[in-house]
């Protein structure tokens, strides 16, 4: 059997920016739900949702979702013990297929007739947010 140890550990969460924050607003009994102030969906109400407060501001074209994921990264690759040479190195991710609201945008801008650029399909790929990760570590 393979011997797996986890090493190194970042996280992007509604509760905070961090593996600590994250971990003392969950021994706290932090909640996350709310209404996003900033989001507009067209047709749309949104339910209260656990909105990650880090991926609010960065540049416009960067996907809100890489945004999180970026930081968790290079979090967990920052606190991990990486003595093994990198062919037995590896970074796990757990994400959604990313770009969803700037989908949404485009796809509302298209019906109305507009210009969309079309790099921002490729943004929203199931591996987008994993192959942007891998391509910055």
């Amino acid at each position: 059997m393979t011997r797996v140890v986890v090493t190194g550990l970042g996280l992007s969460t509604a509760l905070g920016a961090g593996a600590p924050a994250t971990a003392r607003a969950l021994r706290a009994g932090g909640r996350a739900l709310r209404r996003p102030a900033n989001w507009s969906l067209p047709r749309s109400e949104l339910p209260p949702l656990a909105v990650a407060p880090a991926a609010e501001g960065g540049p416009a074209e960067t996907p809100r979702c890489l945004r999180l994921a970026l930081p968790a990264a290079h979090e967990a690759l920052a606190v991990a013990d990486l003595r093994a040479p990198p062919a037995r190195r590896a970074l796990a991710l757990g994400s959604t297929t990313g770009g969803m609201p700037e989908s949404e945008r485009a796809y509302a801008a298209r019906l109305r007739g507009e210009a969309v650029d079309p790099a921002v399909w490729s943004r929203h790929e199931l591996a987008a947010t994993a192959d942007a990760v891998a391509r910055s570590c």
